[in-house]
């Protein structure tokens, strides 16, 4: 569902555990990400907005057609785990005290309907800013507007 237990890789491991190559996938999507969230923290009620399945789906996925997209392979669920919750420290570190810890409660959502739709929004919106770099990944943002 993921995409993460496409095959092993033999690649430099960083210091996060996760290879060279995916931190730095995690780290090119971040700040995309981060530019919805700046216009999100506005939005009344954006940490209650922020916790509900819809929006987590929406992140994990946004990373995950990240890692997709690049070819980033994962030998391991743990290793997909720990690049989600680098993802979730770089886009969240301003909003949360725990954001790994957040990104592992959002991983144990998976299964939910509200947590698969915003999954696949946050993959869609991904794949579809890379194909056109003009056509801004805004699903968050409307997320965050439907439900305010």
């Amino acid at each position: 569902m993921f995409g993460w237990l496409k095959g092993k890789t033999q690649e430099k491991q960083s210091g996060w555990g996760i290879s060279d190559h995916a931190r730095q996938v995690v780290a090119a999507a971040s700040p995309v990400l981060e530019l919805n969230l700046v216009l999100c923290r506005s939005v009344d009620n954006f940490e209650v907005i922020l916790a509900s399945e819809r929006v987590r789906g929406y992140i994990v996925g946004f990373f995950d057609g990240a890692a997709q997209a690049a070819g980033v392979e994962f030998s391991s669920d743990k290793q997909f785990f720990t690049y989600l919750g680098l993802g979730h420290e770089l886009v969240l570190q301003k909003d949360l005290d725990d954001p790994i810890t957040f990104a592992m409660e959002s991983i144990a959502l998976q299964g939910s309907e509200a947590f698969s739709e915003g999954q696949i929004l946050g993959e869609t919106d991904y794949f579809n800013w890379m194909s056109d770099r003009q056509q801004q990944p805004i699903g968050l943002l409307r997320l965050f507007h439907e439900v305010s």
